[in-house]
């Protein structure tokens, strides 16, 4: 894999086209991706390449924490009175 680290005083890495799409194809989420070639964004990247045409594999969408939304709207109803 061809990365090279880059010294501009973010320490940005990059990552050639070919590499990445190895990586993305082979990887099991977006968050393993970005571990395995030690950058940030790889869902945005993804999705630049597949707007470009690539048909890159699309990772199941993390859970999340759970948003308790009827406990929320009372809170909010009880802190305006």
């Amino acid at each position: 894999m061809k990365t090279k680290k880059v010294t501009n005083g973010n320490h940005k890495t990059r990552v050639t086209a070919e590499d990445f799409v190895k990586v993305w194809e082979r990887g099991d989420s977006v968050k393993a991706v970005e571990e395995k070639l030690g950058v940030k964004n790889a869902g945005v990247r993804a999705g630049k390449y597949r707007k470009l045409g690539i048909p890159l594999k699309k990772f199941p969408r993390g859970g999340g924490a759970r948003i308790d939304v009827a406990g929320l709207t009372a809170l909010v109803k009880k802190l305006a009175d």
